[in-house]
């Protein structure tokens, strides 16, 4: 396929960053960052923006909402005197897009705020386009972490080789037929925020890893000593947290990570025909809270627990809000006791479950039981009489 760097007719003389021919072959850009031209060429395969509508379901599309007069709800309206409202709902990140424009939101002629990642005002600006939470790094958005780290998602590559294939009557792309293993392609990272949350869980996203079958990470000091690996575990690669103790002290993390030292993740990941493929990343985990952890949200909650205190063998209720790999621990509350695990296995589906572990082994005293789901954790005190 022939992509031509020249003045693209569809501009008009606008003098844009960067545009191209839709599904054509010709594209131009004042700038020369590899995110930016490429995400033109991939105008040219016929990507659109994910932010808007691209006609895919594996790309991220996050909308927000501008609650302009902080007042904790999204119901003003002030577009009748000139206005803006605030039901809208707009496509991030707006405020890293290009220079903002002084913003009147209520009409009165008054200037409220200059740019919006930078108010200058209290209240609760700067707006949420402008937090990590509403930006990704895909190749097609508009987004400041693309510079670092762009991808495209399986669905974008199938419309690449299509659009080749179809398009440009490309005959020599060969078919990925039932009986050939589709090479594996192993993707570990760490979102900037994992820096700086304290909610004691640093994650590790290794959902963009393609055609695996089996997965593994590994965790190694700076002398490359093993300091943890979770074996190789059936299934899609998810995610990966290394969560805090629940009853040790504030400052331990699991498996005996400590904060402020560098170590070495690994991630391995094998298609059916035994094709491997690694990448490794350093990280160091930031210090924990002295004040404890805020709880957020988790994957995985406890519905019940019974009986409680038990004895030979006890019933555990949980929900799932995705499918992976959940562990279930009982941690003594005496330090000098043994973790014990239970029970281990892939969960395919989200969903509701119910577990009838036998316990008759288990010495007598008082138990945290924690469920495990790659990493995110929940608790429950338990009582082995």
């Amino acid at each position: 396929m022939n992509g031509f760097f020249i003045e693209v007719p569809e501009a008009g003389g606008q003098n844009p960053s960067g545009i191209a021919e839709f599904g054509g072959n010709s594209f131009i850009s004042e700038s020369f960052q590899h995110i930016i031209i490429n995400h033109e060429i991939g105008h040219l395969f016929r990507l659109r923006h994910p932010h808007n509508e691209d006609f895919l379901d594996d790309t991220p599309r996050i909308l927000y909402q501008k609650d302009y007069n902080c007042d904790g709800d999204f119901l003003d309206d002030w577009s009748d005197q000139g206005g803006l409202d605030e039901s809208q709902e707009f496509e991030p990140p707006y405020c890293v897009i290009a220079q903002a424009d002084p913003i009147d939101y209520d009409g009165d002629g008054v200037i409220d705020y200059q740019d919006p990642c930078n108010p200058g005002i209290p209240g609760c600006l700067p707006e949420p386009g402008c937090s990590w939470n509403y930006t990704t790094n895909n190749m097609m958005d508009y987004t400041k972490y693309g510079e670092t780290d762009p991808a495209i998602t399986k669905d974008q590559i199938t419309r690449v080789l299509e659009h080749l294939s179809a398009e440009q009557n490309c005959d020599y792309i060969e078919e990925i037929t039932d009986d050939i293993c589709a090479p594996p392609m192993a993707n570990l990272h760490i979102l900037p925020t994992e820096e700086s949350e304290n909610d004691c869980a640093f994650c590790f996203h290794i959902e963009a890893s393609v055609n695996e079958s089996f997965y593994e990470l590994e965790f190694f000091d700076q002398n490359g000593n093993l300091q943890y690996t979770t074996g190789f575990r059936n299934g899609q690669a998810k995610k990966y947290c290394i969560t805090a103790e629940p009853v040790q002290p504030a400052n331990t993390y699991k498996h005996g990570f400590i904060p402020g030292v560098n170590y070495i993740a690994k991630l391995t990941v094998e298609n059916d025909c035994g094709d491997e493929a690694v990448e490794t990343i350093n990280f160091m985990l930031p210090s924990l809270p002295t004040q404890g952890c805020y709880e957020v949200p988790g994957e995985v909650i406890i519905k019940s627990v019974y009986p409680n205190p038990f004895s030979g063998q006890l019933n555990v209720e949980y929900e799932l809000y995705r499918e992976g790999y959940l562990e279930i621990w009982l941690l003594p509350s005496n330090p000098a006791g043994n973790n014990i695990l239970l029970s281990t296995e892939y969960i395919n589906n989200a969903g509701t479950y119910q577990k009838n572990i036998m316990t008759s082994q288990v010495p007598s005293g008082v138990y945290y039981l924690i469920l495990d789901l790659d990493g995110d954790t929940v608790g429950q005190t338990t009582i082995r009489i």
